[in-house]
């Protein structure tokens, strides 16, 4: 596993101490129906979103990092798989995410 890939693993399978780098002013927004709002504001408002994913599924790994960076490396697009197992069934799990990531002052934005 590549260096930048074993990051992504330690941030996807921290505690949520790991979201610092999260704006206290952030705006996340999902794109497909996760059963989420469509739009989340603010960290605490984000993790509380997250805290609910924690417990139902241990992440193994993460792979196939790609990262394009535009607007001087103010906007960030990375695409990675992550793989795990649902906690309730043992099934296992299987994702691959696209993120468009917005930088201000080394926190995320939106």
């Amino acid at each position: 596993m590549h260096s930048s890939e074993r990051r992504w693993v330690t941030l996807l399978t921290a505690s949520t101490s790991s979201f610092d780098a999260v704006a206290a002013d952030i705006a996340y927004e999902v794109r497909c129906d996760l059963g989420w709002p469509r739009v989340v504001r603010g960290h605490t408002e984000l993790m509380d979103q997250f805290l609910g994913d924690i417990g139902s599924i241990r992440l193994r790994s993460a792979d196939g990092l790609i990262v394009n960076k535009a607007d001087n490396g103010r906007v960030v697009e990375i695409e990675y798989g992550v793989h795990g197992t649902i906690l309730a069934t043992g099934s296992k799990y299987e994702n691959r995410f696209c993120s468009i990531i917005e930088l201000e002052n080394r926190k995320i934005v939106r």
